[in-house]
């Protein structure tokens, strides 16, 4: 009886998670991890244009870290590299612009002591990324800044689809990218609905992050341009990183 059982059990199909489910094993299976390496390549297109952003990243807890992030084509007026490192003493990242004058060790970059944790020595350089994402927040583990686009998802909901000869999990899901506001009679503004766009995000059925798209419009309310972003994650977790990608220079 007890073999029968077994195998019962064995042959019953794997009920799948739910969407949410789905994002909070991944979310989980990043936050514990001690270890994270890999890449993240933001694609951009817009009106023919296209901007391709790669980041490598490591990072081990507590608090050591390393992010190198490239541009192509380069930009004419912003940061085409950029890279941040920490070895768990020390933290070592880009000079915001203009402030150059008040560095004594280096005309371009800013070294101090490192925070306690990853979220810690994260924030320092936040502002001075190229791409500043939910798949580079979950690479550096960074718990706010990954809740800055989880935390605007609604309506998720989960498929399964076809990714080579695996199979692995579509999440379908709208961003919120404005509030509604109420009425304003005394102004004669009308109310505004909540704005959203539709998005996708791709989960392993190990619940690895394998991507991240969506499309929107900018621009004025006369002229309009599409705007497509994606993301395409390749991380690992608790592997062994060498000691010296996080040497502070």
């Amino acid at each position: 009886m007890i073999v029968l059982t077994t195998a019962a059990l064995l042959l019953a199909p794997v009920q799948a998670p739910t969407a949410n489910e789905a994002v909070t094993k991944m979310l989980t299976k990043y936050h514990n991890a001690q270890t994270i390496s890999g890449r993240v390549t933001f694609t951009q297109q817009a009106a023919g244009a296209k901007v391709v952003i790669t980041s490598d990243v490591y990072s081990k807890k507590p608090n050591m870290l390393f992010i190198q992030q490239t541009r192509t084509p380069a930009s004419q007026g912003g940061a085409n590299n950029v890279v941040a490192m920490s070895d768990g003493k020390k933290l070592g990242y880009p000079a915001p612009p203009g402030s150059g004058t008040f560095l004594q060790h280096s005309p371009d970059r800013f070294f101090e002591n490192a925070e306690a944790d990853l979220e810690g020595n994260y924030k320092a350089f936040t502002a001075m990324l190229i791409d500043r994402s939910l798949p580079v927040a979950i690479a550096l583990y960074s718990p706010n800044e990954v809740y800055l686009t989880i935390g605007r998802l609604r309506d998720l909901k989960l498929s399964e689809a076809s990714l080579g000869e695996e199979t692995i999990y579509r999440i379908d899901f709208q961003m919120v990218v404005g509030n509604a506001l109420p009425a304003d009679p005394t102004r004669g503004l009308p109310a505004v609905p909540e704005a959203r766009i539709k998005g996708v995000m791709t989960v392993s059925k190990a619940f690895d992050l394998l991507g991240l798209a969506w499309r929107e419009s900018v621009g004025t309310r006369e002229q309009q341009v599409d705007v497509l972003s994606e993301w395409v994650a390749d991380l690992q977790v608790d592997k062994a990183i060498d000691p010296n990608v996080f040497r502070v220079r």
